[in-house]
């Protein structure tokens, strides 16, 4: 499942490029931090980490249809 995960965080990379993937990351980490006065809610609550924990559980099939 996290080596899934981290699948998923590379195809963000792919889409938004590496710095303003991590540009993106850190501004809503930080946004999230500074508004909910907890590291794991704003840990969970990065777009970007929703995403990968929605689509961590994808067997692939969809991949296939693809292609």
């Amino acid at each position: 499942m996290l080596f899934r995960h981290e699948l998923i965080h590379q195809e963000q990379i792919d889409r938004h490029g590496i710095a303003r993937f991590y540009l993106i990351y850190l501004r809503d980490y930080l946004l999230n931090l500074w508004r909910l006065r907890n590291h794991d809610a704003a840990y969970r609550n990065i777009p970007f980490e929703r995403e990968a924990f929605e689509r961590q559980h994808e067997t692939g099939q969809d991949d296939d249809r693809r292609m």
